[in-house]
């Protein structure tokens, strides 16, 4: 997995994308054949697909895309972790102590962050590309943090979890959002790119 300055492979993320935060067109292209949400379920942190489900995602996605092609994962660059120290830092105590900031460790994201950005109306992103298998391990820091957009060379299908709403939404194939919404521990509900998000969306 590494940072890219080359954005030409989501040039078509940028010509499908061009309003913000009305329906599911305006965070996954309304070309697919069919639409599925899921549930983040991260605590209290909207913008982030739990861990699990995430897992659990990938080894669908697996099932109905190249093995070792590329995928692009594009990460908001609004994050502190983008920009590291002081924008950001990691509390340890222990019981009875004061608690004392110390230097996040790598592996963050802000290491060696491109200057290159995909932008879309009102979100601008830093994009990293590796495979599907080295999703999973995107961490920026100690703690979780899915991707925003990302999806496979052959634009088979898009994955995006907006920063500040409870679900992540997926556009593919029939056949992979089939697969998806009988896929076990996912909640996976059917969609459409003209569902609403944000406050009119489904509560599930």
């Amino acid at each position: 997995m590494r940072w890219t300055e080359d954005l030409r492979p989501a040039q078509w993320v940028v010509d499908s994308l061009t309003t913000f935060g009305w329906t599911v067109a305006s965070l996954v292209p309304d070309t697919f054949e069919a639409y599925a949400r899921i549930p983040n379920d991260s605590g209290d942190r909207t913008g982030v697909l739990d861990e699990g489900r995430f897992g659990r995602l990938v080894e669908v996605l697996a099932m109905f895309t190249p093995p070792d092609g590329p995928w692009w994962f594009a990460a908001w660059d609004g994050y502190g972790f983008m920009t590291g120290p002081p924008a950001v830092a990691v509390a340890r105590a222990t019981r009875g102590a004061t608690r004392q900031p110390v230097e996040p460790q790598p592996p963050l994201w802000y290491t060696d962050l491109p200057a290159a950005r995909l932008r879309l109306p009102d979100r601008t992103y830093a994009v990293m590309v590796g495979t599907l298998a080295e999703a999973g391990s995107i961490r920026p820091g100690p703690f979780w943090q899915s991707p925003n957009l990302w999806w496979p060379e052959d634009r088979s299908c898009l994955v995006a979890t907006e920063i500040d709403l409870t679900f992540t939404y997926v556009g593919g194939t029939a056949e992979l959002i089939e697969a998806l919404l009988g896929a076990e521990r996912v909640d996976a509900r059917r969609s459409s790119a003209d569902e609403p998000i944000g406050i009119d969306a489904p509560e599930r």
